[in-house]
């Protein structure tokens, strides 16, 4: 474990079953961040699998555009877009 960052340590989480929960209702926030990469290149993503075990990956473009690709996105051009945009 390497000591970095806003609380003091910087380390990988995986939770094999259960819930992951950030923050507590009506008392404190939860925020859930995933950074961009390669250089601002690569946007952040969640991976979720459909029932049949398929991975997608959500994203989100530099206007907004909420997007979904079926491999790890690397640029804006990747993926389609999720229903209507505002």
């Amino acid at each position: 474990k390497e000591l970095k960052g806003k609380y003091g340590f910087e380390i990988d989480l995986d939770v094999d079953g259960g819930d992951v929960t950030a923050g507590v209702d009506t008392a404190t926030r939860g925020v859930i961040t995933a950074w961009d990469g390669s250089g601002g290149a690569a946007p952040g993503c969640i991976k979720i699998a459909s029932p049949n075990g398929t991975v997608w990956y959500l994203f989100v473009e530099d206007d907004g555009t909420l997007k979904l690709h079926n491999a790890l996105p690397t640029s804006n051009a990747n993926g389609n877009i999720v229903g209507l945009q505002f």
